[in-house]
């Protein structure tokens, strides 16, 4: 993949885009199986009249894995939705400031949820699903993958924009 905004990817590395890669097509095939089991439970309740119950749980499931992992190849590549008619204004120095506190801001907040997703973590061992009974915790690992790999990301594009600022 490469990045067709004037952004260039991440400052993270090689080693981090083998992870973002792997994150990247894990989140596409989740897509995809949730995509053909949604299919499949259509038409079976429409040509059967029958409906697979655990088609919900598992949607779900796949749906977390596939939007939380594909949020890290987001970040990766700064394919995110930024506002930036305000920064592009500022002069250079200021500009340069407030780049530098939207890091700030995104790393904390990638820690605080990459800590609070270890807390849930806690609070689900030994809970599963109503249906299917698949561990809770396998709901949030997906999470704290995604919030780790954005927080390394955040960092490493803090760490770039500081030696390019001296």
């Amino acid at each position: 993949m490469k990045s067709t905004t004037n952004n260039p990817p991440s400052a993270a590395g090689k080693p981090a885009l083998y992870f973002i890669e792997l994150q990247t097509w894990l989140a596409i095939a989740a897509l995809s199986v949730m995509v053909v089991i949604n299919v499949a439970e259509v038409v079976i309740r429409f040509f059967f009249n029958y409906s697979l119950v655990w088609v919900q749980e598992i949607t779900l499931l796949l749906s977390c894995w596939s939007v939380f992992l594909g949020f890290s190849s987001i970040s990766y590549y700064h394919k995110d939705i930024v506002i930036s008619m305000f920064v592009e204004k500022l002069p250079g120095r200021l500009r340069g400031a407030a780049e530098f506190i939207a890091y700030l801001a995104n790393i904390f907040f990638m820690a605080l949820l990459s800590y609070s997703a270890f807390c849930l973590l806690q609070l689900q061992a030994g809970d599963r699903s109503m249906v299917v009974r698949i561990p809770t915790n396998l709901f949030t690992y997906s999470l704290i993958i995604s919030s780790v790999t954005i927080f390394f990301i955040n960092v490493s594009d803090l760490v770039k924009l500081i030696k390019n600022r001296s």
